[in-house]
């Protein structure tokens, strides 16, 4: 058992430092909706190389999450979070020198591998220095000034492209997340998660988390599921084809495109800090999550009837801000139950495990996107519009097991 002691203010710098992190992961998981069709059309990359190669950094991401987990409870988020930083630097320094699909995806595989341990650390970092009464408020805010990456990664990044070139922004990008792995490590002495918590052997911590995800509670595995299947989808329009896709329907510049598909990212913020409260006042009652869900999907179904309509672009921006907001409330409810669910000591082990669930899903998203669009014959309004539709009766289906758990709490 971690001992909650009087540490000043050190949980809360160590809680920017880890957000400021968590930013960057944000950041390098939506980018390629900026450069990377540009890039697909400049290399001869058809859609589906395409999805692949941004699906690359979810791989990597995904496939440690259940080690991160346990590392974080053993280690703590500091240590972690500083290596993690540095392999992230390492592929981004790589990727603004890229030249060859091949190059471009062991690039993305860097990052997402270095950027592993981040959420999972700022969340188990929460459970261990704040009281536990603030963890849905935290959460929200955790997911919101994350997600400030995920906005600041369509058009300033694009400006910056325009002005100052792939080599040299991305250049700046690796410094500025070596100087992040710099601080995390001076400031390791001051992490909460001690030892104490971690002196189990790696592997009976790996088997815990997934144990706990695949026969614990079930509230658990549907509050994983909903946070996956709104995480997975959302992340492939948003982090890959938004900013095409706006560009095919409304025959507008990039930069109109990628200032209607910011939108997204400006609702995911916007939801997660309503998030919190929702949570809070939701008490894991089964109607709440439902009504919770349906949002989600009822979002979706508004977005894509504009879409298809071309309605005006404003409006069609706008549903997308609506979809960012209700995915935005689902993340934070889904782990706010998951941190309700489950012991504080094995937080970190459950979280890499459910993790890793929701990231699969972003790989299936993400590649399984691209394949339907290049079967429907490439990037036009018609083919985004057509894998869309089948992605979002995917998500509602993903909603319906919310139904059969009677409640989201512990008795």
């Amino acid at each position: 058992m971690t001992e909650r002691k009087d540490r000043g203010g050190w949980p809360v710098v160590l809680y920017v430092v880890l957000v400021a992190a968590y930013f960057m992961s944000n950041f390098f998981r939506v980018s390629p909706a900026v450069l990377l069709p540009r890039l697909a059309r400049e290399m001869g990359m058809t859609a589906g190389v395409t999805g692949f190669i941004s699906s690359l950094f979810f791989y990597a991401y995904g496939g440690v999450q259940p080690l991160c987990g346990s590392l974080n409870d053993r280690y703590g988020p500091m240590r972690i979070g500083a290596l993690g930083m540095l392999i992230c630097a390492v592929g981004t320094f790589m990727f603004s020198f890229a030249d060859s699909p091949a190059s471009l995806g062991v690039a993305r595989m860097l990052t997402g591998l270095g950027l592993g341990p981040i959420f999972s650390g700022v969340l188990v970092h929460q459970a261990h220095g704040f009281p536990k009464e603030r963890y849905p408020m935290l959460t929200g805010l955790t997911i919101a000034l994350g997600n400030l990456g995920a906005v600041v990664s369509v058009v300033p990044l694009g400006l910056a492209l325009d002005s100052m070139g792939r080599f040299n922004t991305f250049l700046l990008l690796g410094i500025v997340s070596a100087g992040i792995a710099l601080v995390l490590w001076v400031l390791k002495g001051h992490d909460p998660v001690t030892s104490s918590g971690g002196k189990g052997p790696m592997l009976k911590g790996l088997k815990e988390g997934m144990r706990i995800l695949v026969s614990g509670h079930r509230g658990i595995k549907v509050a994983a599921l909903l946070w996956a299947s709104a995480v997975g989808v959302q992340l492939s329009l948003q982090g890959l084809w938004g900013v095409a896709w706006f560009e095919e329907a409304y025959r507008c510049g990039p930069s109109a495109a990628r200032n209607w598909a910011t939108m997204i990212g400006i609702g995911m913020m916007a939801g997660t800090l309503l998030g919190g409260p929702l949570a809070s006042m939701a008490r894991g009652r089964r109607s709440s999550f439902a009504a919770i869900g349906g949002s989600v999907a009822a979002s979706w179904g508004l977005f894509l009837a504009l879409m298809a309509l071309r309605a005006p672009i404003w409006a069609s921006g706008w549903a997308g801000a609506l979809m960012g907001i209700t995915t935005g409330g689902a993340v934070v409810a889904a782990n706010s139950a998951i941190n309700d669910l489950v012991d504080r000591e094995r937080i970190g082990a459950l979280l890499g495990a459910a993790n890793m669930m929701v990231f699969a899903l972003v790989i299936l998203c993400q590649w399984g996107s691209g394949l339907m669009i290049e079967a429907f014959g490439g990037q036009s309004h018609g083919a985004f519009l057509k894998a869309y539709g089948i992605m979002a009766l995917f998500l509602l289906a993903c909603t319906l097991p919310i139904l059969t758990v009677r409640s989201f709490k512990r008795s």
